[in-house]
């Protein structure tokens, strides 16, 4: 159909078919903002025939009234009717809207947001049958629109290779034209024996031709700066080193690695650097002793595949202050330095140098079960840099006197030692020596016996502990937590014995030892917030970036699903680093909209910290409402301790009463009802006895007979 164009006032030109918007009604305000479908133009009335979307009602508007749609809503209306049509539109009217869309310069962002492409092959599918010429037109259009998209797609990919070349030579001329810093130069000797004038690529030492060199023969074919270069041969009359300056040389060399500052005389956090030959990411080192609580804490989350990040933590430990080292070994760093030397060889020699910094102690190493993992290293590593750290981390050790059982000294008075006659010497400064004899080692009891301990004044004792001996209850006084502790077990704290404290020992034992593994998981050093109200087709992708518009990085993204069906629960779980990071996700993204859902973003859980003062506590949509807050593991369990004479149902009703006297005692005057349940309960477990031997007999007799 052709173009219809109005008269000389008005040169707006709409064709039969085109989307339009209604405005500037000054009566009909109903119809301001509604979109319809243009049928035809009424030359009598000078207007428009419009169908609106809604309602399918037609009006007649004039043209100074309807705008044209933007190409992008117009695309997506279309979209929409294709999806909606469902035959009844007559089939010329259905091909002058597919030339619309034929009409429409469908680039490569057009056809990713709207999907238009998708949407023809479903309605030529559809219409197939009912309008051949239709479905035909579509599927011309598809086919069409996919030949641009792939040239379009190549088009993109070439503008960017001749710009990547583009900057590569201009940064290859740059290169040529200025001068290259010194901090900013390679590392490495070239022919001249000088340092070479190439920029060396961040965050490695050396530049491209150096590096090449180094990954394929092993070493530089000059050196390094640092290297003193080889000095020519001597003539018979020079000075030659003397063999104890040689030897500290050589020790000095061998300490370390490559000596204290790393290798070929460089700092040990460019030791490091150097020898992983890997993206090392720049972590911030510790400022103070505070600092050390958070180093420790990201050090426990990362994950085993992000090297770079475990390396730059190490490189940040070895930088840090030594102030701030005894607070990192108190925090629990020492425990895991032992874990990544066990399981991750990449780190393993940054872990060495680092632990040449630590001031631990003999307990600290004892805790973190370190001396078997190093003495390991270095009988059985197969890298001789491994090797050879770990003996030198050792030797470190020894002479502090770590690897040695203590023993105990006896002193010997200066006067009591046989004095010799010596001829007169010079005056020198007064020594005073003392000899020591060794003693050998007889092991103590960690307590002293109870006959030993004062008792406690029966005036001083506390009426929950009336009943125990006098000296063990000055035990527990001077110890409270000992005594808080026992008070949550009342039972045990009535029948002390060997057994029972073993058995509480015991617990407590697997206790620590699970709590210890927990917070070695990734999960249990995170903090996890909750995505709910999605959409069904929502992908742990399009959550993870979401995280990542607002800068921030997810460590993992849960998105549970049906089993059976496998569609989304419409609630996913989303593990952040730290609680900051936690708190801008709830504030940014809570009420963010996502496929055309409202979101709603929570904490899973509470670390001890409010979220914002705002916010009524008994709003279940409050980010300040207070959450549940689990008890410690110790006070989930009670000890009771009962005999074996005392029967199930004694033991029953003593529980109930709370009443905590020695089960002896209770047991030597039982009740008359207790003593009949008693006897029924013997009188039954003899019958069980008696006819599970029959059975037993009897299917005996059959194997033998058979």
């Amino acid at each position: 159909m052709p173009t219809i164009h109005l008269d000389d006032e008005d040169e707006t030109t709409l064709d039969v078919g085109w989307l339009v918007r209604i405005i500037g009604l000054e009566k009909a305000t109903e119809l301001n903002g509604q979109v319809g479908s243009v049928k035809r133009f009424v030359i009598e009335r000078q207007r428009y025939e419009v169908e609106l979307l809604n309602t399918e009602d037609i009006k007649l508007i004039q043209a100074r009234n309807l705008e044209q749609l933007p190409i992008l809503e117009e695309v997506g209306i279309w979209c929409k009717l294709l999806e909606q049509s469902n035959g009844n539109a007559s089939e010329p009217l259905v091909l002058r809207q597919l030339e619309r869309l034929e009409e429409i310069n469908m680039t490569v962002e057009l056809l990713v947001q709207t999907k238009v492409g998708k949407a023809m092959n479903e309605f030529a599918k559809r219409v197939s049958n009912d309008k051949p010429t239709a479905a035909n037109k579509a599927r011309q259009l598809v086919a069409k629109w996919k030949v641009e998209y792939n040239r379009s797609k190549e088009d993109r990919k070439n503008q960017e290779k001749e710009a990547e070349k583009e900057a590569a030579a201009a940064e290859a001329k740059a290169k040529a034209t200025v001068k290259v810093p010194p901090e900013e130069r390679c590392l490495a000797r070239d022919s001249s024996k000088g340092q070479c004038k190439n920029r060396r690529h961040q965050p490695k030492f050396l530049c491209g031709l150096h590096q090449r060199i180094l990954d394929q023969n092993g070493q530089l074919e000059h050196g390094w700066i640092s290297e003193k270069p080889e000095a020519k041969a001597n003539p018979s009359g020079a000075a030659r080193p003397s063999p104890k300056a040689a030897a500290s040389a050589s020790t000095a060399a061998s300490v370390g690695a490559h000596g204290a500052h790393g290798v070929h005389g460089l700092r040990s956090d460019v030791a490091i650097r150097m020898h992983s030959n890997k993206s090392v990411t720049d972590v911030k080192p510790m400022e103070s002793p505070e600092d050390a609580v958070k180093l420790v804490e990201s050090m426990r989350s990362v994950p085993p595949e992000a090297i770079s990040f475990r390396l730059g933590l190490l490189v940040a430990l070895d930088t840090s202050p030594r102030h701030c080292m005894n607070s990192f070994v108190k925090n629990g760093g020492v425990e895991i330095l032992s874990k990544w030397l066990r399981k991750s060889a990449e780190v393993r020699f940054a872990c060495l140098m680092v632990l040449q910094k630590l001031p631990v102690t003999f307990a600290d190493l004892q805790k973190a079960d370190i001396l078997a993992t190093v003495q390991a290293i270095e009988n059985q590593d197969q890298e001789e840099g491994h090797r050879t750290n770990a003996a030198a981390l050792i030797e470190r050790w020894k002479g502090a006197g770590f690897l040695e059982p203590p023993s105990k000294r006896r002193r010997v008075e200066p006067s009591t030692a046989p004095q010799a006659q010596q001829a007169p010497q010079a005056p020198q400064a007064s020594q005073a020596w003392v000899t020591v004899v060794d003693e050998p080692v007889v092991a103590q009891p960690r307590t002293p016996p109870l006959e030993t301990l004062p008792p406690a004044r029966p005036e001083e004792i506390p009426d929950s502990l009336q009943a125990l001996d006098p000296r063990i209850a000055r035990v527990l006084m001077d110890r409270p937590g000992l005594h808080s502790f026992l008070q949550k077990h009342p039972d045990v704290l009535q029948n002390l014995n060997a057994d029972s404290l073993s058995f509480l020992q015991r617990n407590l034992r697997n206790v620590q030892r699970t709590r210890q593994e927990a917070q070695e998981t990734p999960e249990a050093a995170g903090v996890t917030v909750t995505v709910s109200g999605l959409a069904e087709k929502t992908t742990e992708q399009d959550v993870d970036q979401l995280v990542k518009d607002i800068q921030l990085e997810a460590m993992k993204v849960t998105l549970p699903r049906e089993s059976r069906r496998k569609r989304s629960c419409g609630t996913a779980f989303v593990l952040l680093p730290s609680l900051q990071d936690a708190q801008k996700v709830v504030e940014r993204l809570n009420g963010a909209r996502l496929h055309q859902k409202d979101l709603t973003v929570e904490l899973l859980e509470d670390r001890g910290t409010t979220m914002s003062t705002s916010g009524d506590p008994g709003d279940p949509g409050g980010v300040g409402r207070p959450r549940v807050k689990w008890k410690a593991d110790s006070e989930l369990w009670e000890v009771i301790v009962f005999s074996p004479e005392e029967s199930v149902a004694c033991l029953g009703q003593r529980i109930n009463n709370r009443d905590f006297q020695p089960a002896a005692a209770v047991s030597s005057q039982p009740s008359s009802s207790q003593q009949i349940h008693h006897s029924r309960f013997q009188a039954a477990r003899r019958a069980e006895e008696i006819m599970e031997s029959e059975q037993v007999r009897k299917a005996l007799a059959g194997a033998v007979e058979a």
